[in-house]
């Protein structure tokens, strides 16, 4: 998609695909990520980790890492304790989907246990790098031989790092106040109505899915600097993360001090996919160091601690099956959600969005649903892009393609038949989502003739000709209006030409800085170049949930729109006053304001300017709105993959992908496609490569990237990305989101390509991640049988 060039008034900018305003600070080294923050009189710190996934820890012996040269400080969870700090409660139960007041689950739908996360262990660790103690020194190199001084006794216990195993009666048990490793085991839906379906119907199709543990691999590693003011007993926290305010909340809480006496700073963030909206223990742990040692506190993750200890994502395996009736009408659904949350409770959104969302976009009268969140001797699973979406989309995408042969059905047609109709709006799905919006089968049809799906069978015979596989598969999806639930707008007008505006918003490479900008500049008329956002300091924001589950735009969108109305008003007010006409004989037009009678004109920051006859206290112009609460937003869309196999060897090459998104309006066209690229790449990603692998001990095996697999920009093709609305009414800008659309139908569209592509071969599933290894042996599986009759 072309760029489009500025325009000098800010009328219009509303769906211009402008290049995003801070990429070329961004690519000229003019950014401002964690490790920019120079502070010479900063020490540094070093985390010492669990060898072992489970064990008593006997004792911690660091006299003499404290001997050693430069060493400021040596810390445990005895120093951490006696200092009177507590331990990271998370508050993982999101707020529910309609009534924000209440939480996502409730206790009278079964069980529900948190565990708070100590920032260094205590009497026991529960999972290979999970922080022991702290060294903190005058240089990097002090620091990291003074951590090998730490001498740690450990009793080795027996340790589980599968959902699967965790659940056993006979498992190792993490937690004594969590029996059976159970954390959450809750019921939704009907489930007697869905046994009678279930037993009426004309066929059923049911399987085991799993989403594999994925790590985040954002540019930046995880990075912290803490700092503390003795004289005001302030503590100050600069990292990378998806919201400040949270963060501060947090923090102030593990701490034990009030809010007022924490600031937290993120200024760019180097991506955070759901990972970063949540306060890290080494967050806690150098703020506490700055306090213990007298100094600045710098801690900068190398890459393989990253994947040995930050927050992951997915881990969930789902049991579902589909109750059909004679004409392949999805009378029923019935599913389990079982995920593993690691050894501590630090957020359970996948969990309550999959079960909000598991009939996605198809028609299901009836359903009932299983949640369990099994712990393990892993790290914490949170939010990962998508969070619990593309995993509902999964299940149901590849249960239909495997009814349609047993129903005799083609598969498009057995979606066309369970789409939920436009006219149907607004739709009430079993699990109590109601959809505003949404043209669900023109997008299906769209993405059909954009893939040129009628032409498949002759590029699958080309293909054949060269001795590869090849197959097709679509998946629809739909996403859910949820995340924090409060947000903060502010609009200063100045008189010196710029307008500054501050959101609770926290952009981690989602272009904030442009498409705010554009929203601004075309309410106010003034240029974009005039518009200056500020975010990610919670001196400067009072209020705001961060960047998550396509919020920003919804929320601090529609709270531009409010404000900036406001900041006109207050316009329209002064420049009565200076013309001396009544207030509603005032335009505005094009930036400017004018009235009957003259022909002198102000612009808005000619009127944030004050003049001498100007009442006391009149200078910039300026607005403020809060708002808490749903804004409904259902982004939804059709994706098709198209990929080729390689019998020989098991590779699996996406040769086409087609994406339709109905983002509802979007503010920057450029901006959307490059988040739904990304979007796709992560969910080819994990259908093919990514996978967090851990020994039967609990020992980590994919802990680089020579052991973690990332797609490589050579093996993706060119993303045919479309856009679609079926207008929502939900709020002003007509913004449902395009932040997840990408990721969302991924997994199962390539999935579903690859299980075509292989069914002549016998293959019907392969579990994620689809390697060239596992391809192979499942095509040599199906040889061996077929010799052996």
């Amino acid at each position: 998609m072309a760029a489009a060039p500025p325009l000098a008034s800010g009328a219009g900018q509303i769906g211009r695909p402008l290049r995003r305003l801070e990429d070329r600070r961004l690519l000229t080294g003019r950014g401002c990520f964690t490790d920019d923050f120079r502070d010479p009189e900063a020490a540094y710190a070093v985390v010492v980790r669990a060898p072992h996934a489970h064990a008593e820890i006997r004792s911690v012996e660091t006299a003499a890492a404290r001997r050693a040269a430069g060493v400021l400080a040596v810390l445990t969870a005895a120093d951490y304790a006696a200092d009177g700090h507590h331990a990271i409660a998370h508050n993982p139960i999101p707020a529910d989907a309609h009534d924000v007041t209440k939480p996502a689950f409730q206790p009278e739908h079964g069980v529900i246990r948190e565990i708070a996360m100590p920032p260094l262990a205590h009497g026991r660790v529960r999972f290979v790098g999970e922080p022991v103690a702290l060294v903190v020194a005058a240089t990097l190199n002090q620091a990291r031989d003074a951590a090998e001084l730490v001498r740690v006794d450990y009793a080795p216990l027996p340790a589980v790092t599968g959902e699967g195993e965790a659940m056993r009666a006979d498992a190792p048990t993490l937690w004594r106040d969590a029996p059976g490793n159970i954390a959450l085991d809750l019921n939704y839906g009907d489930e007697a109505a869905t046994g009678r379906a279930f037993a009426a119907a004309a066929r059923v199709v049911e399987r085991v899915f799993t989403n594999q543990r994925i790590a985040n691999c954002q540019m930046e590693p995880r990075a912290a600097l803490g700092r503390f003011d003795a004289a005001s007993g302030r503590y100050t926290l600069i990292a990378g993360t998806q919201g400040v305010v949270r963060q501060r909340a947090t923090l102030a809480a593990a701490l034990g001090v009030a809010p007022e006496r924490v600031r937290v700073i993120s200024r760019d963030v180097g991506g955070g996919f759901g990972p970063r909206g949540f306060l890290e223990a080494e967050a806690v742990l150098t703020c506490w160091a700055a306090r213990r040692s007298g100094r600045p506190v710098r801690w900068i993750a190398e890459r393989s601690e990253d994947f040995l200890s930050g927050y992951q994502g997915r881990d969930l395996t789902t049991r579902a099956a589909l109750a059909f009736d004679q004409d392949g009408r999805i009378r029923a659904m019935r599913v389990h959600l079982v995920g593993n949350l690691g050894a501590y409770t630090v957020n359970f959104a996948p969990l309550a969005n999959g079960f909000r969302l598991v009939s996605t976009v198809y028609d299901v009268p009836i359903a009932s649903v299983r949640v369990t969140g099994v712990l393990t001797n892993t790290p914490a699973t949170v939010a990962f892009r998508g969070a619990g979406r593309p995993e509902a989309v999964f299940a149901i995408e590849r249960l239909l393609d495997l009814a349609a042969p047993r129903l005799g059905i083609d598969r498009v047609e057995l979606r066309r038949r369970n789409l939920v109709k436009r006219g149907a709006m607004p739709y009430r799905t079993a699990m109590g989502m109601t959809y505003d919006c949404g043209d669900f089968a023109a997008n299906m049809t769209s993405a059909l003739v954009r893939a040129d799906w009628a032409g498949f069978a002759a590029r699958r015979i080309e293909s054949r000709k060269r001795g590869k596989r090849r197959g097709i598969g679509l998946a629809n999806y739909v996403e859910t209006p949820v995340g924090a639930p409060r947000e903060r707008v502010e609009i200063t007008v100045r008189g010196d030409g710029v307008v500054e505006a501050v959101a609770g918003t926290q952009s981690t490479g989602q272009g904030h800085e442009t498409t705010f900008a554009q929203i601004i500049a075309d309410q106010l008329g003034v240029p974009v170049g005039a518009i200056q956002l500020v975010t990610g300091d919670t001196d400067r924001v009072a209020v705001g949930g961060g960047t998550h589950s396509n919020r920003s735009m919804r929320l601090a969108g529609t709270l531009l729109v409010r404000v900036a109305a406001d900041v006109v008003a207050a316009a329209h007010a002064r420049a009565a006053h200076r013309l001396g006409i009544a207030r509603d004989t005032v335009w505005f037009r094009d930036g400017l304001f004018g009235g009957p009678g003259t022909n002198r004109v102000f612009s808005l920051f000619d009127l944030a300017r004050a003049w001498p006859d100007d009442p006391p206290g009149t200078g910039a112009l300026s607005a403020a709105a809060d708002f808490t609460g749903r804004i409904p937003a259902f982004p939804t869309g059709c994706a098709i993959c198209e990929l080729e196999v390689d019998p020989e060897t098991g590779l699996a090459t996406v040769a086409r992908y087609t994406s339709v998104d109905d983002v509802g309006q979007p503010i920057n066209p450029l901006v959307v496609a490059g988040q739904t690229h990304g979007g796709i790449a992560q969910g080819i990603g994990q259908a093919l490569c990514e996978a967090v692998r851990w020994d039967a001990a609990g020992q980590m095996l994919s802990g680089s990237f020579m052991d973690y697999a990332l797609p490589r920009g050579g093996q993706l093709p060119f993303f045919d990305v479309t856009l679609a609305e079926d207008p929502t009414a939900g709020n002003p800008l007509r913004v449902k989101g395009g932040g997840e659309g990408g990721i969302t139908p991924a997994p199962a569209a390539v999935c579903n390509a690859l299980a075509d592509a292989l069914a002549e071969d016998g293959v019907e599933e392969i579990e994620m991640p689809a390697t060239p290894e596992r391809v192979w042996r499942a095509l040599a599986a199906t040889r061996a049988r077929q010799t052996k009759r």
